[in-house]
C-alpha cells in the first residue's frame, strides 16, 4: 500500500534529512544556533536525524481524515 505524503513529510523525511546533512557536510557548514558542530551531529547521525524528523512532525498541522 502506497502512502501519499504531503510536501512537508517529503521534505523532512529521514531520507531527505540524511541527504541534506551530506550537503551541509560537503560544504563545511558552521555550527547552528545551538552550537552543535557537524562532527558532533555526525557522531549520532541516525539518532539526531530521527529526533529532528520527530520534532518537525510534532509541529506539522494534523491531517484531516477527509
Amino acid at each position: 500500500m502506497r502512502v501519499n505524503l504531503g510536501p512537508f513529510e517529503r521534505i523532512f523525511s529521514i531520507h531527505q534529512l540524511e541527504l541534506a546533512f551530506g550537503v551541509v557536510k560537503r560544504k563545511g557548514g558552521a555550527p547552528g544556533i545551538d552550537g552543535v558542530t557537524i562532527e558532533s551531529f555526525e557522531k549520532n547521525l541516525l539518532e539526531e536525524i530521527i529526533r529532528l524528523n520527530q520534532e518537525v512532525e510534532m509541529e506539522l498541522p494534523a491531517k484531516s481524515s477527509a
